[in-house]
């Protein structure tokens, strides 16, 4: 699973695209582990309060990579913070808005 995280960050695949390339790891996993590989995905994704087994969906993990960088780098004096804020600012051109689409406090 970690090998299919580490590129999600410089990713951006559709939620079908994702769960296209995650789907046939899961059977093998969910089988290797002993559980049929049609084990609800509701029980699989859902938090341990609730009996799941908390295994992120890989759109979610990618959502969540994405955020940690923004938050890591997006006020860094790098080539990589420069350009996050350079397509913020882009994406705020493009909805019309002059407010923070980050907001921090």
């Amino acid at each position: 699973k970690k090998s299919l995280e580490y590129p999600l960050v410089a990713t951006t695949l559709t939620e079908d695209e994702c769960r296209k390339i995650e789907s046939p790891a899961l059977k093998v996993a969910l089988q290797s582990s002993g559980m049929p590989s049609n084990y609800p995905r509701s029980m699989l994704n859902g938090p341990t309060h609730y009996l799941g087994l908390n295994a992120n969906r890989m759109f979610t993990t990618q959502a969540i990579k994405h955020m940690r960088a923004l938050l890591d780098h997006g006020n860094e004096d790098t080539i990589t913070g420069k350009q996050m804020r350079a397509i913020l600012e882009r994406h705020k051109v493009e909805l019309g808005t002059s407010t923070s689409l980050v907001q921090t406090t």
